[in-house]
Formats: structure tokens, C-alpha cells, sequence
């Protein structure tokens, strides 16, 4: 699969964050959705299945850690990446296959996490 044919769900209730990092993979030539919330999320998730979900974990309404517990009851097989301040979140239980955090270094380590689960997913060689 080419990473033009993968669709990911960008999730964050920051309009900068989820605007940044979609430009950064929309330039790697992935096809991007945002959701501001989890409530949003669910809804696209369920209307589109996207091969990604990348998601913040503070958000109102429904949080990354509600969203990805509501997914993953279902779905085992979407590739889940939480983005974090809390270094603790691997072991919070979180059923995401990478955490990473928001830092000044978003750029580089989000593109490299996305490449990573879509190889480890079989999305892409």
C-alpha cells in the first residue's frame, strides 16, 4: 500500500497542533482527517476507517484514553499512536502501539512513529 493510499485520523482539541501535524504528513504524502475531540473522532472512525488513529490524550468531551479504550473493543487491528505530556502513559495501561510527546521535536518523531506502525501494521514496506 502507498502511504497516499493511508488514511490517518489526526485527534487533538489544539487547531495548531492538529493543523501542524497534518501538514507534516500530508507532506509525506499521507491522507489526513482531524477530529477536535474523541466524540468527533469516534464518529469518523466509524465512517471512514482510517488505517491510523493518532490521538492527544487530554481532550473535552471524550479523551484519548476513552477513545482509544471505545476502538480498541471493537477493532484490535487500527494502528493507535498517543501523543502525550505524561511520560507515564505506557504504563497507564494504554492500548496504543507507540506514545509519543508533544515537544519540540513533533516534526521529526511523528512522521518516523507514523512509518513505524504502518510497517509493523503491514500498511506499507
Amino acid at each position: 500500500m502507498n502511504p497516499d493510499e493511508i488514511r490517518i485520523l489526526m485527534v487533538d482539541d489544539d487547531s495548531m497542533i492538529r493543523d501542524l501535524i497534518g501538514v507534516i504528513l500530508e507532506s509525506n504524502d499521507y491522507v489526513v482527517e482531524t477530529a477536535k475531540d474523541g466524540l468527533e473522532a469516534l464518529e469518523k472512525y466509524k465512517a471512514r476507517s482510517p488505517h491510523v488513529i493518532i490521538t492527544d490524550m487530554n481532550m473535552p468531551e471524550m479523551d484519548g484514553l476513552a477513545l482509544i479504550k471505545e476502538i480498541r473493543r471493537t477493532d484490535s487491528e487500527v494502528a493507535i499512536i498517543l501523543l502525550t505530556g505524561d511520560d507515564d502513559a505506557q504504563t497507564l495501561g494504554v492500548d496504543a502501539d507507540e506514545c509519543i510527546a508533544k515537544d519540540e521535536n513533533i516534526s521529526d518523531t511523528i512522521v518516523a512513529s507514523v512509518d513505524a506502525v504502518t510497517r509493523k501494521k503491514g500498511l506499507k514496506g
